[in-house]
Formats: C-alpha cells, sequence, structure tokens
C-alpha cells in the first residue's frame, strides 16, 4: 500500500516537472527534452543527458541510443532499441521493447501496454498502477 503512495507521489512530481510555470523551471528543464506530438527519435551513438518527456508522439531510441534520465510518457508510443539508464512511467500509450532494449531502472505503468522481447532487459520492477488504492465516490 505504501509503494502505490509513492508511486502516485512520484508520478505527480513527474507531472510537475513536466509543466513548467515560469522561466527558472524552463531552464532547469534544459538539460533534457520535452516532445510534444509528431516524432522523436535518438539515433544510434547519440544520447539525452536528462529526462526525456513525451505528450502524444511517436518516439523511438535506436540501438546504441542512451537517455541518461527518467522516460515520462503520456499517451504516447515507445520503440525502445536503446538504453534508459532511469525510470519509464506511462500514462497511456504502448511501450515497446526490442531485443536490444536495456532499463535500468523501474517500469511504471498506468493503462498502457507494455510489449517486451525476450532480449530486453529491466534491472528494476514492473509495476501496473491502474488500480489505485483508493476508490472515489
Amino acid at each position: 500500500m505504501k509503494n502505490r503512495y509513492r508511486i502516485l507521489l512520484v508520478l505527480f512530481v513527474f507531472l510537475c516537472l513536466a509543466l513548467p510555470s515560469n522561466n527558472v523551471m524552463a531552464s532547469e528543464l534544459a538539460e533534457g527534452k520535452v516532445v510534444f506530438g509528431g516524432t522523436y527519435q535518438l539515433e544510434s551513438g547519440e544520447s539525452l543527458d536528462g529526462d526525456l518527456v513525451i505528450f502524444g508522439a511517436a518516439t523511438t531510441l535506436m540501438e546504441d541510443s542512451v537517455v541518461e534520465g527518467d522516460v515520462v510518457i503520456f499517451g504516447a508510443n515507445l520503440d525502445v532499441s536503446g538504453e534508459i539508464n532511469g525510470d519509464v512511467v506511462s500514462i497511456g500509450g504502448l511501450i515497446t521493447l526490442n531485443d536490444t532494449a536495456k532499463i535500468d531502472g523501474d517500469v511504471i505503468t498506468i493503462g498502457a501496454n507494455i510489449d517486451k522481447s525476450d532480449g530486453a532487459l529491466i534491472t528494476g520492477e514492473v509495476l501496473d498502477v491502474t488500480q489505485a488504492p483508493f476508490t472515489l465516490s
């Protein structure tokens, strides 16, 4: 039960970071990448230092690409053949983990699907928190 509250808190923090309210917050995100719609591809051999936040975009992380941070997905598709050194949080959408994919962290989903190849490696936990620990009445 405590773990679910921790996950919901982490999701809230990621959401707050993804929606900067002033220039100071925007400059703190300058190391990462925020993608709204369309497509985004991290090419083989490229590295992204910082978090990757995706809103409704088709995103591909090619083999030998590296994200040095967390990946947060809102209603998007993420196709991973590279490496993510952080957690992956998905609210809706699809995460495809190909044979060469490596996630050095947890994968947390809320209403999202994971298509994982046998060769893909996740060093942390895979948590589906679609069922919240509380009910609204």
